[in-house]
Parts: C-alpha cells; structure tokens; sequence
C-alpha cells in the first residue's frame, strides 16, 4: 500500500482532540497507534507498510519520542505548558496538520 494511503487511513483513526483520544473511542492520540489501528481494520496493509510509515514518523521526531517532546526540545512548547488542556488540543491539531502534510507529500512523490 503507498505511503500516502496509509497516512490516510491512519487519519481516520486519529483523535481530533484530548477528549476524543481519552473517551475510549477507536481514536488514537499518536499517528504511530493510529496507522497500527488502521491497519487492523484494512486487510490490504502489510506489516511492511506499517514499519515504512512507522519509521517515517519516527525519522522526523528526531529521537524525540512523542510530537509533544520534538515540539518541546524545538522550544516550542515549554514543558511546564505540557500537561495544559489547551495546549494539549493545539499539539492534537498539530498532528492532524502534520498528517495531512506528509499526505501531500507523498502523494506528490506517488507513493
């Protein structure tokens, strides 16, 4: 399955904000959870294309391990707004951006 294809379908799993992510919902709060989810509900997803997809994430957190540590180490968010609410919705919506961002760019390159 193109990379693009599995973004996609991990979106579909994704939390759109903290509530939805805690309401024990089939949402997920991590696009990594999420494309995992995905692929347990389409037949056509290989192991294989949730290591590539997984691996991709990961590459782009930079040894961080969540989005809210890369955004952290970046100065973006200091730590101590972490555990806000608010901020909590924002870096959901982040996720969200970044998703459809890698959509794009992998559909641009026809993957």
């Amino acid at each position: 399955m193109k990379t693009s294809e599995v973004f996609t379908r991990a979106k579909q799993h994704l939390a759109k904000d903290l509530h939805e992510a805690c309401n024990h919902s089939a949402k997920e709060k991590f696009i990594c959870i999420a494309i995992t989810t995905a692929a347990a509900y389409t037949k056509r997803m290989t192991s294989g294309d949730i290591e590539r997809c997984t691996e991709v994430v990961e590459s782009r957190l930079e040894g961080a391990y969540t989005l809210e540590g890369w955004l952290n180490n970046q100065g973006c968010v200091p730590e101590h707004e972490l555990c806000d609410r608010t901020t909590k919705d924002r870096i959901q919506a982040h996720r969200h951006a970044w998703l459809d961002q890698m959509i794009a760019e992998f559909k641009t390159k026809g993957d």
